[in-house]
Order: structure tokens, then C-alpha cells, then sequence
């Protein structure tokens, strides 16, 4: 007969700093990032199309701007939860993480003071 060898015991994962909360925050920062970056692609695909097959696609103009003003909204939404993350959190997130997250949720609304400008 062999011998097994006993099984080391599996070692817990080091506790996190945060509060569950804090963490929960930091998933809604990181998800409403990914919604306001994909709602701004789509809103430069629905442009490209406009500008370059068909100008005078009315839909595709009209879905444009609804995908422009989700990403604005959901972009207010991640500034004011970005300001929330870095002040609350003990450990910070990477300063290169922090930047980004607000140029994405700046865009829309300097895109709609750019648009909103050239119409007048």
C-alpha cells in the first residue's frame, strides 16, 4: 500500500482593507466605466456611418444621439462615483486608473458642448 502524502492546508486570502461597501463602489465605478466607454464607441461607429455611408440616415442619427446622451449621464454618474472611490477607499487605485476613468466620463459632455456650440 502507498502512503498518501497529507494535503497542506489551503492558506485563506489575505483579508482586503475595505469595507464591503467600499468594494461594492469601486465594482459600480468600474462597471458604469465600461457602459459610458461602450456607449461613446458606439456613439463614433453611429457618426463614422453617418459621415461616410449614409448622411441622410435619420434612425441611425436619432440612435446616435441617444447612445451620446447615455454616455453622458452614465459619465456624471462614474465622475461622482469616482470621487467617492478615492476618498473613501483606504488602499488607492492606481493613479493611471483614476485618470482615465475621468477622461471617459468627461468626453460626452465635452462631445455635446462641442456639438451644442456648432449648431449656433
Amino acid at each position: 500500500m502507498s502512503k498518501r502524502k497529507p494535503r497542506p492546508k489551503p492558506t485563506p486570502a489575505p483579508a482586503s482593507p475595505e469595507t464591503q461597501t467600499v468594494e461594492m463602489l469601486t465594482v459600480f465605478w468600474m462597471l458604469s466605466l465600461m457602459t459610458a466607454l461602450l456607449c461613446e464607441i458606439g456613439f463614433a461607429l453611429a457618426r463614422g456611418y453617418l459621415r461616410l455611408v449614409d448622411p441622410t440616415a435619420a434612425r441611425m442619427e436619432v440612435f446616435a444621439g441617444m447612445l451620446l446622451f447615455a454616455a453622458a449621464v452614465v459619465g456624471v454618474i462614474s465622475l461622482a462615483v469616482c470621487a467617492a472611490v478615492v476618498k473613501l477607499r483606504k488602499v488607492q487605485p492606481p493613479l493611471g486608473v483614476i485618470v482615465c476613468g475621468i477622461v471617459i466620463g468627461a468626453i460626452p459632455l465635452v462631445a455635446m458642448l462641442i456639438g451644442g456650440l456648432r449648431q449656433d
